[in-house]
């Protein structure tokens, strides 16, 4: 009987367990994934969501950056592949809505009232008509990273204005010292050079009609742009390698006094070893008008649900979740990035409070080329801007 008994009572056990394993949804999100940051990040999101919703299983596929983009277009295509999915702000998402792959989440936006969360610019890149479809969770700045005690042992302050600009780069020519380090294996790094060259010469409504469409390449202002960064070309201020590097590589040319400046984006201060930190400062691409005001190039990242996911209810879960400060704080600390929301608290670290300075001191952001363009525009681009640079090397 006791045997019995005993036997009745494991049989029990194992159906409550079985039961209740089966009671988890399991939901998948895609992540781009290449170092070990993005791994904690992983860990602290499934960590902190399932305290929310224990009855959820949260599951990250992560890829490589090079590789994401590619692959996202993939899942969609095949109507497969995790729920939800990082992703970029902008026409980069704007297509994807086009397409039907994209649900709306009108209500997540409507009962958090993100409306008055965030800046009308940055609402403007998850919008599609009357509807909304992602979740705004880290935006970034644009900036010139130096070697600041390699700065103060030649007596060089960051510079403000283009003069001032290459002054420095040719201080740091005449010491045998790279002025400005550059990795353009992959070339959307670039284009931030011709970006930013536009809007302090010519501002955001000029830019924006250039990336528009409404104004063509060819207009006279576009071959000034060209001309300021042939001028450096022409002067040897860039890494003569760049293109057999890829964009973080740079970093070690900075850290040892090689080379004293790289464009790149703040992602970059995530990567930055921590007995390496001080040596690093950054400041804002130079003014080359005066008066013009300040655009910053800050690309926005998002999270969206898959259309096709049969797991809608359990994926505006995590949205809903995401729009939390907590959630975008940890997001954040791990990517490099800042929350855009509205009245987040200030960052604490050095380089994130600077690069946080610039997006709040700037007049308005602008997103990055690949993002604000037609993706059949953008790359056949990249590579066009990728040439027209080596060209004027050689």
């Amino acid at each position: 009987m006791r045997l019995f008994c005993l036997t009745m009572n494991f049989a029990i056990l194992c159906i409550f367990i079985s039961c209740s394993s089966h009671a988890r949804e399991v939901l998948t999100v895609g992540l781009v994934h290449d170092n070990v940051n993005e791994r904690y990040l992983i860990l602290e999101l499934e960590k902190e969501f399932e305290r929310r919703a224990p009855h959820i299983d949260i599951q990250a596929v992560g890829v490589h950056t090079n590789q994401y983009k590619y692959k996202v277009i993939d899942w969609l295509k095949q109507e497969a592949g995790p729920d939800i999915l990082f992703w970029y702000g902008s026409e980069r998402l704007k297509e994807l809505v086009r397409s039907g792959w994209v649900s709306p989440i009108d209500d997540i936006w409507a009962s958090h009232s993100l409306s008055s969360t965030y800046q009308a610019s940055v609402i403007d890149q998850v919008k599609e008509g009357k509807s909304y479809f992602g979740i705004p969770v880290s935006y970034y700045s644009w900036s010139l990273f130096f070697n600041q005690m390699l700065f103060h042992k030649l007596d060089l302050a960051p510079p403000q204005t283009w003069e001032a600009f290459l002054s420095v780069c040719e201080k740091l020519h005449d010491e045998n010292i790279i002025p400005i380090a550059i990795g353009y294996r992959d070339p959307w790094t670039l284009t931030a050079w011709f970006e930013l060259l536009n809007l302090r010469l010519h501002g955001a409504q000029f830019h924006n009609a250039v990336l528009s469409g409404t104004v063509a390449y060819t207009e006279p202002r576009i071959k000034d742009v060209f001309q300021r960064w042939k001028l450096l070309i022409d002067k040897g201020y860039f890494q003569e390698n760049g293109d057999a590097l890829d964009w973080d590589d740079p970093m070690t040319y900075l850290y040892r006094e090689v080379a004293g400046m790289t464009l790149i984006g703040h992602f970059f201060s995530s990567r930055i070893p921590s007995n390496l930190k001080e040596r690093i400062g950054l400041f804002s691409f130079p003014e080359l008008v005066p008066d013009q005001a300040r655009v910053e190039l800050a690309p926005l990242d998002v999270f969206f649900v898959r259309a096709s996911s049969p797991k809608q209810k359990y994926a505006m879960q995590f949205l809903s979740y995401l729009t939390s400060i907590e959630a975008q704080i940890t997001l954040n600390q791990y990517t490099g990035g800042f929350t855009p929301m509205l009245g987040a608290p200030p960052s604490v670290e050095r380089l994130d409070e600077a690069g946080a300075y610039l997006l709040k001191q700037a007049s308005a952001t602008s997103p990055y080329f690949d993002r604000a363009v037609p993706t059949n525009f953008a790359e056949p681009s990249n590579a066009r801007i990728e040439s027209l640079y080596v060209k004027s090397r050689y």
